[in-house]
Parts: structure tokens; sequence; C-alpha cells
């Protein structure tokens, strides 16, 4: 069977924020178990954000493929030009 969206993030969600963010965290865990005993163990993982910006997106894909200190190293090379 395959999954939809809607079974992934409820329905009534438009924005993935601060304030949905346990909930969420929660309606996953309750369809993967593995999510579930690590969350119950570990507790949340902290919610990172960042601006909105092209720059942004260039330095989590390279935060992908290099290590991060490479991906910082190049985007620090970037803004000095």
């Amino acid at each position: 069977m395959k999954k939809s969206i809607n079974n992934i993030v409820p329905e009534e969600v438009e924005t993935f924020n601060l304030e949905n963010f346990h909930e969420l965290c929660d309606h996953l865990a309750n369809q993967d178990q593995d999510l579930k005993l690590i969350l119950e163990n570990h507790g949340y993982p902290p919610m990172w954000t960042r601006k909105n910006t092209f720059e942004t997106l260039v330095h989590i894909i390279l935060e992908q493929q290099v290590s991060l200190a490479s991906a910082l190293a190049t985007l620090n090379i970037k803004r000095k030009n």
C-alpha cells in the first residue's frame, strides 16, 4: 500500500514551525515504532532554523555532500568574493 502525504503529515498542518514541531514528531512516531522508541529514550531533537535564502539552500546542499567544515569554508570563500 502506498503512503499518501496525508498519512505522513496531518491535513491541518500548513507550516512546519516551532509551535507544531512536537505535535508533528508525535504524529510520525505513532506511525513508526523505531522513531517512537528514539523519542521515548532521547526526547525530541532540536529544531534548527535558518534564514529562507538561496545561500541557505546552497549551504544545506553542501553540508549533505561534504563535511560541515568544508561546506562552511566554501560559503565563506563565496561571501568574500
